[in-house]
């Protein structure tokens, strides 16, 4: 089992998540943008290393901390088979991602952006990007 640690970052609202592995300390951070300095603080303060970024669109404010987490962390960047932009692994609807004892699950959800997916972490959570929005 994970546990997933939500940070509002940035001015426009958007949501930065961790998805971590407590047992083996790895991480996985889902759309790192603004404020990176509380994503390295939250690593380095529960000693975690991070294996892989997920965008879950290419939107600039879901990837705009893409080279600075790759830079500092080594963690190889994910995204939908439709992205136009750099990745290093691709993934189409139905596929799951083993993460520790976890699988997450990756559902295209194309609409607000082509490259759109939702992730589900062990068919208990749903992370959307930009799919659903996060109300007040």
């Amino acid at each position: 089992m994970v546990k997933i640690e939500q940070f509002l970052v940035g001015q426009m609202a958007n949501f930065t998540y961790i998805i971590v592995d407590e047992k083996n300390k790895v991480s996985i951070i889902v759309d790192p943008s603004w404020n990176l300095e509380v994503i390295f603080d939250f690593l380095k303060k529960n000693n975690l290393s991070n294996t892989f970024i997920i965008n879950t669109h290419s939107h600039f404010d879901h990837v705009y901390g893409n080279d600075q987490v790759v830079k500092m962390t080594g963690a190889k960047i994910i995204q939908h088979k439709a992205s136009p932009l750099q990745k290093d692994i691709e993934v189409n609807d139905g596929e799951v991602i083993r993460f520790g004892e976890s699988d997450i699950k990756i559902i295209h959800t194309p609409g607000h952006s082509g490259d759109s997916i939702c992730l589900v972490v062990d068919n208990k959570i749903i992370l959307t990007g930009d799919t659903l929005f996060v109300g007040n």
